[in-house]
């Protein structure tokens, strides 16, 4: 089961992640986020051995997602809000692997997947844009009749607790992992780097 960890502001957090040898760390540049990465240090200097670090945006312009992918090494471009297949298109266009975020809180919305083929994997999240990270979980029983059309990651007050159920979703279509923020936090956006490596060791022991 791949892990990704997001909401990362400081770049020792990254490395120690990657030390870890997680899938994904999510950058956010949603600035009304208050996990929002301010950009002070450039990541593209970052060697990582592991982790791709993605990129988190909420309805943004093209431009901004390019300049983001120049100054800080982004391999995925993550999109939480009411982003249009045309949009993931030109992503794609340049080069760039897209994820997009639908919200498991409206099971009928996931027919719309089948727009958005572009894209490389999907987040099942418990809300979509300023209601993201505030460490919601949603009814995850409604997973077994989404007909999920991607590999896809479960995000949404995900906590370590959590595992055993997540191990148990693992063997739903398509499954390929989940996204974990605020519920392995010590802090805003200070991440428990002990707590994470118990949960990844767990999952993996656990499942494929």
């Amino acid at each position: 089961m791949k892990i990704k960890v997001c909401g990362i502001v400081d770049v020792e957090q990254i490395l120690a992640l990657d030390e870890l040898a997680i899938d994904y760390i999510g950058i956010n540049f949603y600035p009304q986020s208050k996990r929002y990465f301010h950009g002070a240090k450039n990541l593209s200097n970052l060697c990582l051995k592991y982790a791709k670090l993605t990129g988190v945006f909420v309805d943004p312009a093209l431009d901004t997602v390019f300049k983001a992918v120049d100054n800080h090494q982004l391999t995925y471009i993550q999109l939480h809000g009411n982003e249009t297949p045309e949009f993931c298109n030109a992503l794609v266009a340049r080069g760039l692997k897209v994820v997009k975020v639908f919200d498991g809180n409206h099971i009928s919305d996931y027919k719309t997947m089948l727009m958005y083929d572009a894209c490389n994997f999907f987040i099942i999240d418990s809300g979509l844009s300023n209601l993201a990270g505030q460490g919601k979980k949603f009814d995850w029983t409604n997973l077994k009749y989404a007909g999920i059309t991607k590999p896809w990651m479960l995000a949404g007050g995900i906590q370590e607790k959590h595992a055993d159920e997540l191990i148990a979703l693992s063997a739903l279509p398509l499954m390929m992992g989940c996204d974990i923020n605020s519920g392995f936090e010590l802090g805003p956006a200070i991440k428990d780097i002990e707590a994470i490596s118990r949960f990844k060791n767990l999952l993996h022991a656990n499942t494929i």
